[in-house]
């Protein structure tokens, strides 16, 4: 989960020490507090901002069906395939997401000139298939990315300075943003959490 390079850190602050570099993106440039401030965030704001890979989930026929619209349970940034619950493909030129000009999508709307209609043939759970990036984005939009880095560099700062240590909290299994955290990375969690 690397939102972001030592290279891009020291960009963006102008930090400049290497012992601190391996300590903020971990020895292999995949772990360290980076890794930690991205995992809180998106436990904090319950999305994915970094998908590169696809998945697959699957949809009854009926509860996640309005009409012509499949509604999904999380967003999705790009979709690969749907497959219909009577195992036929559903071609993109049946269907547009809402919304239609932005990601994430949490829908898709069967077009009014399409013959296709959401069915399943035995079973009406998970009847329908959707393959693609389950997430908000592939990369992280640029002031998540940021947020991101400055809660890496508050991390490590609490580090450095053990007597202001405001430690993350965990709750119902889940990692919480320290009360202390800086105010501008709570209020882009806020504005970034998740309200499917």
């Amino acid at each position: 989960m690397a939102y972001a390079t030592w290279e891009e850190i020291q960009a963006h602050k102008g930090f400049d020490n290497d012992e601190a570099g391996a300590l903020l993106v971990g020895t292999d440039g995949e772990g360290g507090l980076l890794a930690d401030a991205a995992f809180m965030f998106e436990q904090e704001t319950g999305r994915d901002f970094q998908v590169s890979t696809d998945g697959t989930r699957y949809f009854d026929a009926v509860r996640n069906v309005d009409g012509r619209v499949l509604r999904f349970d999380r967003d999705i940034c790009s979709i690969t395939s749907i497959t219909n619950g009577d195992a036929v493909a559903v071609d993109s030129d049946d269907y547009v997401t809402e919304p239609r000009n932005d990601t994430p999508y949490y829908a898709v709307r069967l077009l009014a000139s399409s013959s296709v209609r959401w069915s399943y043939t035995d079973d009406v759970e998970n009847a329908i298939t959707v393959v693609g990036k389950w997430g908000y984005s592939a990369t992280p939009p640029r002031d998540v990315k940021r947020a991101v880095i400055d809660l890496a560099l508050w991390l490590y700062n609490r580090i450095e300075n053990p007597t202001e240590v405001d430690t993350a909290k965990v709750a119902q299994g889940m990692i919480l943003l320290p009360s202390g955290s800086p105010l501008h990375v709570q209020q882009m969690v806020r504005r970034y959490r998740n309200t499917l």
